[in-house]
């Protein structure tokens, strides 16, 4: 059993999923979470919250144009780390991590970004990850919290861990379960930190 630190709401992942596809002079605060315009780009998106010192970069997946859809398929062929799309997303999450702080920013990503935060995690640039119904095809994503809905197709070949989450499909429409919407049937609190109840157990004293 585990108990987890920090994270955000499902209300907030899904409003930070939508703004990661949202054009750059468009997109909007999350919360308290204030849109960071000089690291932000048209595809990926970096907040920061004032109050809490938090940052989120949320990557998004993939926009309706040929170019990006051709992108898909090195997801595939296992050289997406290659395309341009990956190494500006990479590009984001360095700067970010620079600004803030690596163990202070929460990764979040959507689709095909899901690939994306594997590769940024699995390079030890994120802390904290959290991925949407990921295009992670059959790969150990060690580092990112998976939450996928049952129905949803894209990630059908996502391995499932102990620590990610699973939400029943109320429909059948694939593009209703790869949606953000999905989210608000989990009312709860995704990413964030994984200790087990010993090492819990152990801040409880140190702290109080």
């Amino acid at each position: 059993m585990t108990r987890k630190i920090g994270g955000v709401s499902s209300k907030e992942l899904s409003k930070f999923v939508k703004g990661s596809y949202a054009k750059k002079k468009d997109t909007k605060s999350v919360g308290n979470y204030q849109v960071d315009k000089e690291l932000s780009t048209g595809k990926n998106k970096v907040y920061f919250n004032p109050n809490t010192g938090k940052s989120v970069v949320a990557l998004s997946g993939t926009h309706g144009n040929i170019t990006d859809w051709s992108n898909n398929t090195h997801i595939v062929t296992g050289d997406f780390k290659k395309t341009k799309r990956y190494k500006d997303a990479e590009k984001v999450q360095r700067k970010a991590n620079a600004k803030y702080g690596k163990d202070s920013v929460e990764t979040i990503s959507h689709s095909k970004s899901g690939e994306t935060a594997r590769i940024l995690a699995k390079k030890g640039l994120t802390s904290k990850s959290i991925a949407l119904n990921p295009a992670i095809l059959g790969k150990k994503h060690k580092g990112v919290q998976v939450v996928r809905s049952k129905a949803d197709v894209v990630s059908a070949l996502t391995p499932m861990g102990k620590n990610d989450v699973t939400i029943d499909n109320k429909t059948i429409n694939p593009l209703i379960e790869h949606g953000t919407s999905v989210i608000s049937r989990k009312p709860q609190e995704f990413g964030g930190r994984y200790i087990t109840p010993h090492i819990a157990e152990n801040l409880m004293y140190t702290f109080f």
